[in-house]
């Protein structure tokens, strides 16, 4: 897929299942996602600036930490930290999970992601009525340390 390919595709994502997964599983692979997923995250459409955050979730799930831009990485969960109560519900949910995987796979920015998930407090989501809950970061980075699971690549992050 080509920059263009995946700027068509996230245009035309009408629903959270295409803008929070589909096209977020395909640019965090591709070589344009991670310049897109920050472009993307400005946008004031709740479907683009969702899949913003959630390809930067699976980027820093799939990327090896040496590989990453540490300090970028960094400065988006203090943006999170200070913006996510004021974003549009779709934003804060994969705001949220952004943290969340900071946490769990980035080993040198998991005390930082841990911190920000406490600073933030309680996120409220609504789930359209479903009996679905939004993760409590700062629990389950927890968790993950306690496994011994931070920092723990994932090969993909399809279903």
């Amino acid at each position: 897929m080509t920059a263009d390919n995946l700027q068509h595709w996230v245009e035309r994502a009408n629903c959270p299942t295409l803008a929070e997964y589909t096209v977020p599983w395909v640019a965090a692979g591709s070589p344009y996602g991670p310049a897109q997923s920050l472009r993307w995250i400005d946008s004031s459409e709740e479907p683009i600036a969702s899949a913003g955050w959630a390809t930067q979730s699976g980027i820093v799930t799939l990327t090896a930490d040496a590989s990453l831009d540490l300090p970028q990485v960094q400065g988006l969960l203090r943006r999170v930290q200070d913006s996510i109560h004021v974003q549009p519900n779709r934003v804060r949910h994969v705001m949220n999970g952004f943290v969340l995987a900071v946490g769990c796979y980035v080993t040198p920015l998991s005390d930082a992601a841990l911190q920000s998930a406490r600073r933030m407090g309680p996120v409220s989501v609504d789930m359209d009525g479903t009996a679905c809950k939004l993760p409590d970061p700062a629990a389950k980075i927890e968790k993950a340390r306690k496994a011994g699971t931070v920092g723990r690549k994932r090969k993909m992050i399809k279903c």
